[in-house]
């Protein structure tokens, strides 16, 4: 039978890998046992060091399927420079290996796990992640503060996952958690089925934040209303997400050309994490949209909104 990682590597290759950065390290990552652990963790590292796109997604089916095998020798260290490179590549593939990490034994890769999945955000790991909140602080009780600090990180991301808060706080009782935990199970039965773009336009909704997606241009006050450092965590980091990709667009609504500096100090702003950065880089938008950036043509006359 074929080595399914030399098989890999020839497709790498195929695609425009560079020899150097994908096939030794991949070959290396095919090899099992706990002997060979150190190896494997320093293929990790070159992987996420090259820069290659297909070898980093390798890292996930790597994962996939030493977590599988019971004899592999797969150790808390792997797993966690594996969901680190993934979420320093922001790689997709990320999500399924976190929300299988969410329920690791070790709680340094539970939180790996809770890190991956706040870049890639993948809406498969909200009832994981309300399992998380259930069993905090149940497991030893000489080390529940770690637990709760995991549980806490767990349900931040809940909030920017749904686009809502729940109310859970990892410093309350066990009985004022438990019905968080009950609420969290109780809304996730309901919205299970929804999309979460549809999560995301009722989060807003709720904040009185008239915001439509697709999203138009004149879903973009709105938006920008939501950056305000009064809004919730959860309403500003969703706001930054949908607002961030809009700079990048060969050619904006209007046909005008994009003043491409503009937009690289926009889209720097807004994935910020300084409280009012984001607002302010934020505040030429409108600009930009309607006129193609600063210097470019005058706006022509408004127009229906039509999606980006």
């Amino acid at each position: 039978m074929p080595n399914p990682w030399r098989c890999l590597t020839v497709f790498a290759l195929a695609a425009g890998a560079s020899v150097l950065h994908a096939e030794e390290p991949l070959a290396v990552l095919a090899q099992t046992g706990k002997e060979q652990a150190a190896a494997r963790l320093s293929a990790i590292r070159k992987v996420t060091l090259s820069q290659d796109p297909l070898a980093v997604r390798a890292l996930a089916a790597a994962y996939a399927r030493l977590e599988a095998d019971p004899q592999s020798g797969f150790s808390p260290l792997e797993k966690i420079a594996i969901l680190q490179a993934l979420e320093t590549h922001r790689e997709r593939a990320a999500g399924p290996c976190a929300c299988k990490a969410l329920t690791d034994p070790s709680r340094e890769v539970r939180r790996a796990a809770v890190s991956a999945l706040r870049q890639v955000r993948d809406p498969q790991a909200v009832p994981v992640l309300v399992g998380l909140l259930d069993q905090a602080g149940s497991e030893n009780p000489a080390r529940a503060h770690e637990d709760l600090a995991v549980a806490q990180e767990a349900s931040d991301l809940l909030e920017i996952l749904t686009n809502r808060s729940l109310h859970y706080n990892a410093l309350s009782g066990s009985g004022e958690r438990q019905i968080a935990v009950t609420r969290w199970r109780q809304w996730w039965e309901a919205n299970r089925q929804s999309s979460r773009t549809a999560w995301q336009v009722q989060g807003f909704q709720e904040e009185h934040l008239a915001v439509t997606l697709p999203l138009d241009a004149a879903g973009v006050p709105p938006l920008l209303e939501a950056l305000a450092d009064t809004r919730p965590a959860w309403i500003r980091e969703n706001a930054q997400e949908l607002l961030a990709p809009i700079p990048t667009p060969p050619v904006p609504p209007s046909g005008g050309r994009i003043d491409q500096p503009a937009c690289a100090a926009l889209a720097k702003g807004l994935a910020h994490d300084k409280p009012g950065v984001p607002r302010r880089a934020a505040a030429p938008l409108p600009h930009l949209l309607a006129a193609g950036g600063p210097g470019g043509p005058p706006a022509p006359p408004p127009q229906p909104a039509t999606p980006f």
